[in-house]
């Protein structure tokens, strides 16, 4: 570990930089300039993380050595003061589909979920030259006590009776879908639509290995009101077409418990604000699912046959 790898770490060693707000994490995250204008991505975290960040390092470093749209990593080290450490990542050109979408029609929204469903199919399904093993996290533990901690607290939906019989009849069925490295944030606030029109993945701060079908989920609860057609692409690109059933099973279980979930998360924050929106996306999912009676959700079923 070299001096220049310490000073990069350092703000005052960049020619210029500019703070990066999003995302729920506690790190530090900046937009970096070299002094011959070369830009990155820079990120800081507790001297703890490092061993995440190393592993988080040599995972898009196998990505992208496998073909996948990933950003080429430039250091991961040991910031100088040696209470932090730091993830440098070569800076990828181009906005985020979040942005992206409300402009496009819905026949490219439709084409651009093609492509990141077949992105993500493939970095679900690409061998990794990985020797050490890969975080694996125990999503039945994590999904069950989420759900206990919803059940026993003292603020739940209305009428809440069908779907928590539904999740306690299904929840077998928790990591049960194929396994795989997940790159757990999978939506379009983490795909660059880049100059030239390709599609770029950032941000695998949480992947581990588990289950490919529980990346779905977050098409329902937070793409669905952007974009149908990018939501209905992506499930076409994953699957080059139609699904098979068994995948709206451990989708609709997944589906469920995280929208019933953000009704406590919401309760934790204690804000009116955001429990009035998660209960206001419950109830459009109960009604797209008929309360979990129904296995595909309405909008899919009047979707699917669209030609964009």
């Amino acid at each position: 570990m070299g001096k220049d790898a310490l000073d990069k770490g350092n703000l005052k060693y960049w020619a210029k930089v500019i703070p990066i707000k999003s995302g729920m994490t506690d790190d530090q995250k900046y937009k970096v300039w070299n002094n011959e204008g070369q830009a990155f991505f820079l990120r800081i975290s507790d001297i703890n993380r490092y061993p995440d960040l190393l592993e988080e390092a040599k995972l898009i470093d196998a990505f992208r050595q496998k073909g996948l749209p990933v950003a080429k990593v430039e250091s991961v080290d040991y910031c100088e003061n040696d209470k932090q450490c730091f993830l440098l990542l070569h800076w990828l050109n181009g906005n985020t589909l979040d942005t992206v979408l409300p402009t496009q029609s819905e026949k490219k929204q439709y084409e651009i979920g093609l492509k990141a469903g077949k992105h993500l199919y493939k970095l679900h399904h690409t061998p990794l030259d990985i020797k050490e093993p890969f975080a694996h996290r125990n999503l039945k533990t994590k999904k069950n006590n989420e759900f206990n901690h919803y059940i026993n607290s003292h603020l739940r939906a209305e009428n809440d009776e069908l779907i928590v019989k539904y999740i306690k009849e299904n929840i077998d069925l928790i990591g049960q879908g194929p396994n795989v490295i997940e790159h757990s944030d999978y939506h379009p606030g983490n795909l660059i639509l880049r100059d030239d029109g390709s599609l770029a993945i950032i941000d695998f701060n949480g992947s581990h290995q588990g289950d490919a079908y529980e990346e779905f989920y977050k098409l329902e609860l937070f793409v669905l009101p952007q974009s149908k057609p990018y939501c209905l692409g992506q499930i076409h690109g994953y699957f080059q077409g139609e699904p098979p059933e068994a995948f709206w099973h451990y989708h609709r279980l997944y589906t469920a418990l995280a929208a019933l979930y953000g009704i406590r998360w919401a309760s934790d924050y204690k804000s009116d604000q955001a429990l009035k929106r998660e209960k206001k996306r419950l109830k459009r999912i109960r009604n797209d699912y008929d309360d979990f009676k129904r296995l595909k959700p309405k909008w899919y079923i009047l979707s699917k046959d669209i030609q964009y």
